[in-house]
């Protein structure tokens, strides 16, 4: 299996790129490669210390999705990571290779958002009768589109469950391999076309701006030429 490949490290950050079909953390029963993990073990070795090492990611991705991964090495830049999530201080670009194309090249997608079990269910902004619900909302814009299918750059504005594979879908664009959301077109085994391509933060110590990319796997390349 591929491993995940480091694009930043200081005192206070690592920053990664995670392979799809991937975890971003152990499961409950703690037996399979996790990208938290691996990452422990880079800094031990890394820093040549015997003893553990405190890591913890910053935000998560969904297995079948590949792409960025935040760790903060300290409580310090922790906490202040978190703060910046909170404020929506931290910027997330992804690219989505979808089937179709959206009516528009560019939009903000505005919906109420539930989480249910496994699956996020998405409906009209305003509409949802559950106490549970919360707005979510996205922004995207075509980069290139053939025949059969679209690569969208997409911003989040909101950071909730699934809401990229929800919100997409509802708009008749699932993404390529998604088939807990409707895809009918194959992808890679057990990977989804979704790639959280560049990170913008504010950095927890030097309070310098940050910008991170991780390239474009290249199966996308070949659907969306």
């Amino acid at each position: 299996m591929k491993e995940p490949e480091v694009l930043y490290s200081d005192n206070h950050l690592l920053i990664i790129s995670k392979p799809a079909n991937y975890l971003s953390q152990p499961d409950p029963q703690g037996n399979r490669e996790n990208a938290e993990d691996w990452a422990k073990l880079w800094v031990k070795k890394d820093s040549g210390k015997s003893g553990n090492v405190f890591l913890h990611l910053a935000h998560r991705l969904d297995r079948p999705v590949s792409g960025i991964l935040l760790c903060a090495k300290t409580s310090k830049a922790l906490s202040r990571l978190h703060a910046q999530q909170r404020s929506k201080k931290i910027k997330k670009t992804y690219y989505a290779l979808v089937s179709g194309s959206p009516k528009q090249e560019s939009g903000i997608l505005e919906n109420d958002w539930v989480k249910k079990e496994f699956h996020a269910e998405i409906s009209p902004r305003g509409t949802s009768k559950n106490p549970q619900a919360k707005a979510c909302s996205l922004a995207y814009e075509v980069v290139r589109k053939n025949q059969k299918n679209t690569l969208l750059r997409v911003h989040l504005v909101t950071g909730r469950y699934h809401q990229i594979r929800a919100q997409l879908a509802a708009i008749s664009c699932p993404i390529v391999g998604d088939q807990k959301y409707g895809s009918k077109v194959q992808f890679q085994r057990q990977e989804i076309a979704l790639h959280h391509g560049e990170l913008s933060l504010v950095h927890p110590t030097t309070n310098e701006m940050i910008t991170i990319k991780a390239e474009l796997p290249y199966s996308f390349e070949l659907l969306s030429s």
